[in-house]
């Protein structure tokens, strides 16, 4: 808003000032919003989309495994494929 405000008024140097000076309060007031709260939320929805979207993936593996009568232990090798080895704490 400050920077269509220096636009409009740029004849007016005290104007001008004022715009700038909003308009940087303003850019300071969009990255904050972005970076302490709009990109962790992204962050947060994008990981429970792949999780939820790799539990499909692997439930629809394992019932056309069953449909196509695929032995239960090569069924069990292939849905462990899908899971994430357990990491030494």
């Amino acid at each position: 808003m400050g920077l269509i405000d220096v636009l409009r008024q740029f004849s007016n140097v005290s104007s001008v000032a004022l715009g700038i000076g909003t308009a940087f309060v303003s850019t300071i007031y969009g990255l904050a919003l972005a970076n302490l709260i709009l990109l962790p939320a992204a962050s947060r929805i994008r990981a429970s989309v792949a999780q939820t979207f790799e539990t499909h993936e692997m439930i629809t593996e394992g019932v056309l495994s069953l449909f196509d009568g695929v032995h239960p232990s090569l069924i069990r090798e292939r849905l462990r494929c899908f899971l994430r080895p357990v990491q030494p704490r």
